[in-house]
């Protein structure tokens, strides 16, 4: 039985997005995941969001240049925005499983 929160919460990732502008015009963007669909208590729910989430991350930073200099932005953009998003994933999937095991406990 597949259990899903009633209020699904958007999972945003932030990060500083460098990439191919000067250090100068860095901005913030931030990318709404929906996982409202999913089912968080299960290994094929928390990898289909992983794989929202890694493609989340890619409209935030794109994608590395052969730049060495782009490169180093880019890695680093990738590693803040998927940090920025653990907390909150690690949150959704605890929720899911609390839902999962009260649901199978009645």
């Amino acid at each position: 039985m597949r259990v899903i929160s009633s209020t699904a919460i958007a999972l945003v990732l932030a990060s500083t997005a460098a990439v191919f502008c000067a250090p100068v015009h860095a901005e913030t963007k931030s990318v709404e995941v929906s996982y409202s669909d999913l089912d968080l208590s299960t290994a094929a729910g928390v990898a289909a969001l992983n794989g929202r989430i890694d493609r989340a991350v890619r409209k935030i930073c794109g994608y590395a240049s052969t730049s060495l200099t782009h490169r180093a932005m880019w890695k680093s953009c990738v590693a803040e925005a998927r940090s920025s998003a653990q907390p909150q994933l690690a949150l959704a999937i605890t929720k899911a499983n609390r839902e999962a095991f009260a649901f199978r406990s009645r």
